[in-house]
């Protein structure tokens, strides 16, 4: 008798201790991050000349289509250039036309 009474005071205990645990809903409010700095167009004759000469010595045979500059007080200067095959490909350059990464 005694088991029955200790097995029905578990089992009860044991219901109203799930009962009072209520699931917490994490509520996540998404933010907008921007890690990366933001490129403004600007015409392809506003390239500084070293940027113009790094091109020219590494890829020899291409055009630049599109450029890019930051708005940073280091200016990097992205440049779309389409290459003797028609591939584009983007450059990356700081204002010393050396290749940044």
């Amino acid at each position: 008798m005694k088991r029955v009474i200790m097995i029905m005071a578990i089992a009860t205990s044991v219901s109203f201790a799930t009962q009072a645990i209520n699931p917490v809903e994490k509520t996540i409010n998404p933010q907008e991050v921007v890690t990366q700095d933001e490129f403004v167009v600007i015409e392809v004759k506003d390239l500084p000349a070293p940027v113009v000469e790094s091109i020219r010595k590494t890829y020899a045979e291409s055009v630049i289509k599109k450029a890019f500059v930051t708005q940073t007080e280091k200016k990097i200067y992205k440049v779309i250039i389409v290459t003797a095959d028609q591939k584009e490909v983007t450059v990356l350059l700081n204002e010393k036309g050396e290749v940044v990464e």
